[in-house]
């Protein structure tokens, strides 16, 4: 595979052009080329599809340096490719503010992050600068899922999320080339509560698997919670925000390993979902799924 980043990725300014190739599903990278210089050749390859991604730094003119994105979809087949040609757009910087109902609160809040939607990537944390403002590295345009964890110390839930003027707390995050926006969170110790029991058979579940999506669907599911039934099958959700909530549970397996659906979207109409109203508790009994029978 050979190719050109095109446009500001050939300035003299240029700091440094990374160029990745990965797979369309998963984290692993595929190849991994580090140069000064624009052109690039990938090789060994194996057949399928991917993201070519380049990343550069423009040196200002007022000092510092710019953050440019380049990416395009790559599909490698049986023939070689060449005359591959990206180019790079100026990253998003995105700040990160709370608004507080009561003092306090931000410091229960311990991970923020912004989770790729379109694609499979790690989660984008922001990160406290000398200036104790939280700040997201530079990224690339496109659409993101809200991810956020709190210490569990102190009742507290976000419930509210905008990026600018824009509500997204439930939506997708659309970044687009060059953005200069604050996202702002609603932090609040008014949180809801769901408590219940995963059965199989009727009887309780103990260890069984639950997980929970508090925003996207199960066919493009956002930031989706994880955990474990006690020895009566028991579970609770506490300091969450009041909203409707699919939730799943199955067993793992005599071995230990995960018996789970490959995706939600194919289990989406079994979700058993929950609505739950501002400092209520919400109680719910989960039947675990029985994917052998759905594997027949």
């Amino acid at each position: 595979m050979k190719g050109r980043i095109s446009g500001d990725f050939e300035s003299v300014n240029l700091r440094l052009v990374p160029i990745s190739l990965l797979p369309d599903v998963g984290f692993a990278q595929s190849s991994n080329v580090q140069k000064l210089q624009p052109d690039f050749t990938l090789s060994s390859i194996a057949p399928g599809r991917y993201r070519l991604e380049a990343e550069g730094q423009r040196k200002l003119e007022k000092g510092g340096f710019e953050t440019l994105f380049a990416a395009m979809p790559v599909e490698v087949g049986a023939t070689d490719l060449a005359g591959l040609d990206i180019a790079p757009q100026p990253a998003a910087a995105i700040e990160l503010r709370f608004h507080e109902t009561e003092p306090g609160l931000a410091a229960a809040v311990t991970a923020v992050g912004l989770l790729p939607a379109m694609h499979a990537g790690p989660v984008v944390f922001a990160q406290e600068g000398n200036d104790k403002v939280r700040r997201f590295q530079p990224l690339r345009e496109g659409a993101y899922w809200l991810y956020t964890r709190t210490t569990g110390e102190k009742k507290v839930c976000i419930t509210g999320a905008q990026l600018g003027d824009r509500d997204v707390f439930r939506q997708p995050v659309i970044l687009t080339s060059g953005m200069n926006a604050q996202l702002t969170l609603t932090l609040s110790s008014h949180c809801a509560i769901i408590t219940g029991r995963v059965v199989s058979n009727g009887q309780p579940a103990p260890g069984a698997r639950i997980v929970v999506l508090p925003r996207g669907t199960p066919e493009n599911p956002g930031d989706s919670w994880s955990a474990f039934t006690d020895l009566q099958g028991g579970f609770e959700l506490s300091d969450i925000a009041a909203g409707r909530y699919p939730i799943w549970a199955w067993q793992d397996d005599d071995s230990g390993l995960s018996v789970g659906p490959p995706d939600l979207a194919s289990v989406a109409q079994l979700a058993t979902v929950v609505v739950v109203k501002e400092g209520d508790t919400a109680k719910s009994e989960i039947s675990v799924l029985n994917l052998k029978e759905r594997g027949k």
